[in-house]
């Protein structure tokens, strides 16, 4: 038996993941393992000390859109083919984790969660690309490619000359 089994952590962790903003955010919480080293606990508290003078100065920072793309981006590893639907998440995604970095980059009172905003990552190429591509809808545009213009003047074409 564990000298800290009478804390009940495991509640305590199921407590903090239902403040948690997104799934994957709840899912890391439930299934990290508790550190009982006093080097780890020190660096997390400091973290969270940061943490919480940012959103004293702040305001709390609101991770509301970020989705969990990582079944999308096993797809692709795989080689299959991303729907367009899974291509405007890819999108939403990359335009979130650059609006986070953006906020993080105007506070300077980051520190100790230096490593965390240095680490996000976001493609401003891609998203362009995907958004001249895909509409907001999810849908394919009519101008994506050279080919699907020209079908879609025929059908346009067609469509007129059967009214």
């Amino acid at each position: 038996m564990n000298k800290y089994d009478e804390l009940d952590l495991s509640l305590i962790k199921q407590s903090v993941s239902n403040n948690a903003s997104f799934e994957m955010s709840r899912n890391y919480i439930l299934n990290e393992e508790i550190s009982y080293n006093p080097i780890v606990i020190r660096d997390n508290l400091r973290k969270t000390k940061e943490a919480m003078k940012i959103i004293s100065l702040h305001g709390r920072f609101e991770f509301t859109e970020l989705k969990d793309i990582s079944k999308t981006l096993s797809n692709l590893k795989k080689g299959l083919t991303l729907t367009s639907f899974e291509l405007l998440e890819v999108y939403e995604h990359n335009a979130e984790v650059k609006r986070i970095a953006r906020y993080f980059k105007s506070v300077e009172e980051i520190d100790e969660l230096t490593d965390f905003t240095e680490s996000l990552f976001f493609n401003d190429e891609l998203m362009r690309n995907i958004s001249s591509k895909i509409d907001s809808n999810g849908e394919v545009k009519h101008n994506a490619s050279e080919r699907l213009r020209n079908l879609y003047a025929k059908s346009q074409s067609v469509d007129a000359r059967i009214n």
